[in-house]
């Protein structure tokens, strides 16, 4: 994976208003709407209250946005001639599908992170290894995602 690369993409991804709204505030939003400040959402339910089952849910619901949004992105820079650009450089396909999954994960991250802290300061009850383990297969199920997103882009340009 070339650094420099992934540097630039991720700023560029960062930069982007309107996929950062879609992926991290937007599910942000929709957990303090339908768990949050709901009155079921203090109602337990298995090792947790129905709050903290929404908040998970909605943070995997940005997670997979961001990966697969981010995967997607590639055909139509495709189309617009970058990965011709990208071929001048030293960079193989192999290294740039790594870079662009790699940088779909780290995006992932922000909406996981930005939900569960509204959850933790908002009512969602679970125990920390529910909070540990649903946060790390959420971002496992979008790293799938993310190779998910790029396959598609890649094939169906």
């Amino acid at each position: 994976m070339n650094t420099t690369y992934f540097r630039i993409e991720l700023a560029r991804v960062t930069r982007d208003f309107m996929s950062m709204f879609f992926t991290a505030v937007l599910p942000a939003f929709m957990y303090v709407i339908f768990g949050a400040v709901q009155a079921y959402g203090d109602t337990d339910i298995g090792n947790g209250n129905v709050a903290a089952y929404v908040m998970i849910g909605m943070a995997a619901y940005g997670a997979v946005t961001a990966t697969v949004s981010i995967g997607g992105s590639a055909a139509v820079e495709q189309m617009q001639g970058w990965g011709r650009q990208l071929g001048l450089t030293p960079i193989s396909d192999a290294q740039r599908i790594v870079t662009k999954a790699s940088v779909a994960f780290v995006i992932a991250i922000i909406p996981v992170v930005l939900i569960y802290t509204i959850g933790a300061f908002t009512g969602a009850k679970a125990n920390l290894e529910v909070w540990i383990v649903s946060g790390l297969l959420v971002l496992l199920g979008a790293a799938v995602f993310s190779f998910f997103g790029l396959l598609a882009g890649l094939l169906f340009r």
